[in-house]
């Protein structure tokens, strides 16, 4: 069984705890901020800028790590029994505990607004969405999409294999990168201007995504090519970074300025092993997170710190946006870490929640 080296091994789990902490970002900095604001200028850089390199990052090693098998006998099977363990089932787990949540949420806002309990607490189309049935709607526990795409993509694998070999082969190593590029940027971006929303959601968040298709076969691409992404080169990194910024303060188009993130980002990151219950947590830290961020968020909805809203509310100042994240990061690492801990004496809940991941 092939292995990968344990210093790139090291430095993929140190960018996947980074991005971890960048999809926190994103959702902390959902909150509505004033257009020209400091605020909404930090968004803009930061939550819709460099840290939406995370998802890219997460299908493209996925890839990657799933090629690796290509040549094992009986890979296919085995991989798709591991995914159903580390995939599939936290994704209902989590699914249950974010309908279990919003289902308190609600009730308690059905309540302050004087409406009846029961509004809108349980219907068929809330239940769809929550457990990941519909394919027009990202599912109540948004970051969830990416796991179900995920899921079906590990199925798909050796139908993604063969199309990527036979491009490769048919149009040349280059022009397959731009083609994989091409696929991001007009299923994206491009091609949600001729038609329905709906129908864009479905083919770019719900069972298919193409922007993990493309880095998909790009981590695949890279493995099965043999080819050396092990790199540390900080001023290289640093220079790929700016350059990334500096397309983001110029408006430049997203599929411009991601790969300059995502290429500068590798690039830094060290590949210094952490301790291995730091090193484990990007996925707990991905899959609680906007529980905490709903909570959060419902805090500040309360209006019971108006007068403390430019120290809290992400939706006001840049301080708030700060504080925001490290209550939500904490929080979401204390759940993780005392799970985690749960789970080192009840191996099932650990299985069940994190896909026993440790």
């Amino acid at each position: 069984m092939q292995k990968v080296c344990k210093t790139l091994s090291n430095k993929i789990a140190n960018m996947s705890l980074l991005c971890s902490l960048m999809v926190v970002v994103i959702h902390v900095l959902k909150r509505e901020q004033l257009t020209g604001s400091c605020a909404w200028h930090l968004r803009r850089i930061c939550g819709e800028g460099l840290c939406r390199i995370a998802v890219p990052f997460f299908f493209a090693a996925a890839g990657y790590f799933i090629s690796v098998h290509f040549n094992e006998k009986g890979w296919y099977w085995r991989e798709v029994s591991k995914r159903i363990k580390s995939l599939l089932i936290p994704f209902f787990a989590s699914s249950a505990i974010c309908f279990v949540l919003c289902s308190i949420l609600i009730a308690a806002g059905n309540i302050q607004n004087g409406k009846s309990l029961w509004d809108g607490l349980v219907t068929g189309k809330r239940l769809l969405i929550a457990f990941g049935v519909n394919p027009f709607t990202v599912p109540e526990l948004r970051q969830l999409w990416f796991v179900r795409v995920l899921f079906v993509l590990v199925l798909l694998s050796p139908l993604l294999r063969l199309v990527g070999e036979k491009l490769t082969k048919a149009l040349g190593k280059s022009v397959y990168i731009v083609m994989l590029w091409l696929c991001w940027t007009g299923g994206k971006w491009i091609l949600g201007k001729f038609i329905s929303h709906d129908v864009w959601i479905s083919l770019n968040f719900g069972y298919f995504s193409f922007e993990g298709v493309a880095f998909f076969m790009l981590g695949m691409y890279l493995q099965t090519e043999k080819i050396n992404i092990y790199r540390n080169n900080i001023k290289v990194g640093c220079a790929f970074l700016l350059a990334g910024f500096l397309g983001l303060v110029a408006h430049c188009p997203a599929c411009v300025v991601i790969p300059l993130l995502l290429v500068g980002a590798w690039l830094c990151v060290p590949d210094n092993p952490l301790p291995v219950r730091i090193q484990g947590l990007h996925f707990p830290i991905y899959l609680v997170h906007l529980n905490v961020v709903f909570v959060y968020f419902a805090f500040l909805d309360s209006k019971h710190i108006t007068n403390m809203a430019y120290f809290f509310d992400p939706g006001v100042s840049v301080l708030g946006e700060l504080v925001g994240f490290m209550i939500v990061t904490f929080v979401s690492l204390a759940i993780c870490m005392a799970l985690q801990r749960l789970s080192a004496s009840h191996a099932m809940l650990g299985r069940i929640l994190f896909g026993g991941r440790k």
